[in-house]
């Protein structure tokens, strides 16, 4: 099922990820920030696409990249998943390091 372009950057700068764009490339990247610290978690999205609606195969690799299920990045999407939660997912997977106490 596609999901538009505007859905997915929208969720993502909603859930943590920073928006870099990058002097002299052809594509935008989203890393993940979580306790004030870029986390390995990223994607991109090419700047000259025209494509309003992304499909199968490319929201796979996204959702590879975001390190989550299909079912999780449809919340994702969708936002029952919260910033918190996405966290969450991402400090069970050993991905990312919880917020010591205090901080």
């Amino acid at each position: 099922m596609p999901i538009s372009t505007e859905a997915i950057q929208s969720a993502l700068l909603k859930k943590g990820f920073e928006l870099d764009t990058g002097k002299g490339r052809d594509h935008d990247t989203y890393f993940y920030f979580y306790a004030g610290k870029r986390q390995p978690v990223w994607t991109k999205f090419s700047r000259g696409s025209s494509y309003k609606t992304i499909g199968h195969s490319l929201l796979s690799q996204i959702r590879k990249q975001i390190k989550l299920t299909s079912r999780q990045f449809g919340q994702f999407v969708e936002c029952p998943l919260t910033r918190e939660d996405y966290a969450k997912v991402l400090i069970s997977q050993g991905i990312v390091q919880e917020e010591p106490p205090g901080e």
